[in-house]
């Protein structure tokens, strides 16, 4: 964060290690309810990590994960 100006400074979404489920939405190309849904029915997996109340997804690990399963 710019303390002079107050501005943060937004990481490119390609460039994240976590993102957000809408985040998520975007880059997988998966609506963001089904996706949410998703995340629920899985948030013991790896590629889930809780932060407080909000849950993350490992872009990477999740990526691999999509790229083994034949049905979401």
């Amino acid at each position: 964060m710019d303390k002079k100006n107050n501005v943060k400074e937004v990481m490119p979404i390609h460039q994240k290690y976590l993102l957000s489920v809408e985040e998520a939405s975007i880059v997988f190309n998966i609506g963001q309810k089904t996706l949410r849904r998703f995340v629920n029915d899985h948030a013991d997996e790896p590629f889930v990590i809780h932060i407080g109340a909000n849950k993350r997804i490992k872009r990477k690990m999740f990526e691999q994960y999509l790229d083994r399963i034949q049905v979401m």
